[in-house]
């Protein structure tokens, strides 16, 4: 099983994973971010990174505005810092900037992390991974390289009709047994 909160997993593992960290590690993020619970929630964690790919870091944030504080007080500085709010679907806040090859992100909404829609997605497209093993990885990683989001790869190779968001959200409490099922009904994958 996948464990976001492990960061050995990043300070040993590919490349571009060890890249971020140090990255990460430079900017004292998680110290910084620590009232806030933050998680790596990035494509980085299950192998489908790009040299496109930003660092996606997801916070609960139950104070909105006291997050944000913090946010621009640690990384206001930054090349490219920017901070936006939206409501829908619900309030958040998210800040974008540049910190050596990377473009980071910090989203921070009420939700603990684990029920958040990003680490969500990461969690079932992780499992997705573990059971249609290397050709779906390589179709995936192959789409992801031509431009296409995450959830929208999985979506397009698994058949999903709908936004691709939400379609994957509903595979994941099915049982792996029925999910490699539902997936691979003639052998596609």
């Amino acid at each position: 099983m996948l464990n976001l909160r492990d960061l050995s997993t990043w300070r040993h593992g590919s490349n571009s994973q060890r890249q971020a960290f140090s990255a990460l590690q430079s900017l004292n993020v998680f110290s910084r971010l620590g009232g806030y619970d933050p998680v790596l929630a990035s494509t980085h964690a299950i192998g489908l990174d790009t040299a496109e790919s930003d660092i996606d870091i997801i916070c609960e944030a139950p104070c909105l505005e006291s997050f944000d504080a913090t946010v621009r007080e640690a990384f206001g500085g930054l090349p490219g810092f920017k901070a936006t709010r939206s409501a829908l679907p619900r309030p958040a806040s998210t800040a974008t900037f540049r910190f050596r090859d990377f473009a980071i992100e910090i989203y921070g909404d009420d939700l603990p992390v684990e029920q958040q829609n990003a680490f969500r997605h990461l969690m079932i497209c992780h499992r997705l991974l573990q059971l249609c093993g290397p050709r779906l990885r390589a179709e995936i990683k192959q789409q992801r390289l031509a431009g296409a989001k995450m959830e929208a790869a999985f979506a397009q190779q698994l058949g999903l009709r709908g936004d691709p968001y939400s379609e994957l959200l509903k595979l994941e409490h099915e049982p792996d047994s029925k999910l490699a099922q539902h997936l691979n009904p003639k052998g596609k994958i």
